[in-house]
């Protein structure tokens, strides 16, 4: 998260492509260049890097945005706080 909030465009594996799940989860591409894990997808991304064809200032700023909005404490608190509320509303419907 440090890298988001610096504002660098984060190189990570592909979320969705890896089933991994957050609850605000950033968009491949936009937030963050992602990385699928075989020789086919490895040797596209190599390409596009040496061709100069990923926005890195784009990428790194869309990233920083989405980290500050979504993954604050201020944010992750009023998130937490909203889900037990929530969990209370389901509680006393039953």
């Amino acid at each position: 998260w440090e890298a988001f909030a610096a504002g660098a465009a984060v190189l990570m594996p592909h979320l969705e492509a890896h089933g991994m799940r957050l609850p605000v989860m950033p968009v491949a591409g936009e937030h963050y260049v992602p990385i699928a894990f075989d020789n086919a997808s490895v040797d596209a991304l190599a390409a596009k890097l040496q061709a100069g064809a990923v926005d890195f200032g784009r990428i790194g700023a869309a990233g920083r945005k989405w980290a500050l909005e979504h993954y604050t404490p201020k944010a992750y608190g009023a998130r937490f706080l909203a889900d037990v509320a929530r969990a209370r509303r389901r509680k006393k419907e039953r």
